[in-house]
């Protein structure tokens, strides 16, 4: 089944001025539906990060600017009869409390959610990990980390991944040696301790901008978009032994056609058994890939599943993959940031075992979003995401792919 698209576009030319109907067909069926339009104060702008769902079907997010503090909100979209209502549940004032949220949220079993800001807190500006806590009828935000720029990192712009006993684990994009750590918060009492798994050092890969991935024995899997071999971009494992963390290179890009620069991380696909990531750059167009690592006999291969194009099926994604099991075929869903029929982005699906791509685009304001940063998140009924421009006021959506 095909869908159509269409949008006015005027053209003017020496005061005569004519309307062209552009229609474009997309490849599969989807239905895309704004449920957020942000205004930029109070509720903040530029969501940069993918959203988390509760067992009610509430939506939680943030943005990187706006809000009461102007340094970025998080915020609750919930389902309202046919609608939805959007609560700003907490406004980043810079420090003590942190700026500038990039990445996604995570909540615990408790209900308490965590997130990161990559600016923010005392005392060097480095961002902070804050944790908010449902307090009567409202939120109350805790500051359980604050960076110091030195060994510990700084600049952490990926949400957080959480294991059974509530530790915390994340990546920031500088500090360090240089480029960037992975690192560990666990809880004490009432106090949260800090341990640097990894300083990264360029060979070993350089500003990792996407969180970890646990698999496999407790293993942390991960991306860096410079360092690794060919300071091109690097896949890399970290694996505990006896209380250490040790790092290996999984696999380091080498541009052309096999891709570059990983902003996004990995994905398990339970479905093919492999890890499958997006590059922002380089691809046989240079507009980035979707590629796919398959562990065999203690050696890595890595395949590429799809070249972008950028004119159709979008360009340079930063997007995280989704990786669903349908109907006895895998598919992998994804954005792009650009591209597409009118250059705003595109969702995309690459369905097993062919992997034929195909999108849905964004047209931008004010009919839709445009800009897609992060990955999509599966809820009932449909998939949802952010788009950091786009939208009623150009200032970014949430919005529902069915």
């Amino acid at each position: 089944m095909r869908t159509r698209r269409c949008v006015l576009v005027a053209r003017c030319v020496i005061g005569l001025c004519l309307a062209t109907l552009i229609c474009a067909t997309a490849a599969f069926a989807v239905t895309e539906k704004v449920l957020h339009s942000f205004t930029g104060s109070p509720d903040g702008d530029v969501p940069y990060g993918a959203l988390v769902i509760d067992a009610s079907g509430n939506l939680f997010g943030t943005t990187l600017e706006g809000g009461s503090g102007g340094d970025g909100t998080v915020f609750e979209l919930s389902p309202s009869g046919s609608g939805w209502t959007e609560t700003v549940i907490h406004s980043f004032t810079g420090a003590p409390d942190g700026a500038e949220p990039w990445g996604s949220l995570v909540f615990d079993a408790a209900g308490n959610l965590y997130g990161t800001t990559q600016h923010g807190g005392t005392p060097s500006d480095g961002g902070v990990v804050f944790k908010l806590s449902p307090s009567g009828n409202g939120w109350s935000e805790t500051v359980i980390y604050s960076f110091e720029s030195g060994a510990d990192g700084c600049q952490p712009t990926a949400g957080l991944t959480i294991d059974s006993l509530g530790n915390l684990y994340g990546t920031t994009t500088s500090c360090g040696i240089n480029f960037g750590t992975v690192f560990e918060l666990s809880p004490s009492g009432d106090a949260w301790n800090e341990t640097t798994l990894w300083e990264f050092g360029g060979v070993d890969g350089a500003n990792p901008y996407s969180g970890v991935t646990f698999h496999g024995s407790g293993n942390l899997y991960g991306t860096t978009v410079n360092g690794g071999y060919f300071g091109l971009g690097n896949v890399f494992k970290l694996t505990n032994k006896s209380g250490s963390w040790i790092e290996s290179s999984v696999f380091s890009f080498t541009g052309g056609n096999n891709g570059c620069e990983p902003y996004g991380g990995l994905v398990f696909s339970t479905f093919t058994g492999d890890y499958v990531g997006t590059t922002k750059d380089c691809g046989a167009d240079n507009v980035g890939t979707v590629f796919e690592l398959t562990p065999t006999r203690g050696q890595w291969t890595m395949t590429i599943l799809h070249s972008f194009t950028g004119a159709v099926d979008g360009a340079l994604s930063t997007s995280g993959i989704v990786s669903v099991f349908e109907s006895g075929n895998g598919r992998l869903y994804g954005t792009t940031q650009f591209g597409g029929f009118w250059g705003n982005g595109t969702v995309f699906s690459l369905n097993f075992p062919f992997w034929r791509e195909s999108e849905y685009s964004f047209v931008g304001a004010p009919t839709d979003g445009a800009n897609p940063y992060p990955g999509l998140t599966l809820g009932k009924g449909g998939a949802f995401g952010t788009t950091s421009a786009g939208g009623t006021n150009n200032l970014g959506t949430v919005y529902e792919i069915k």
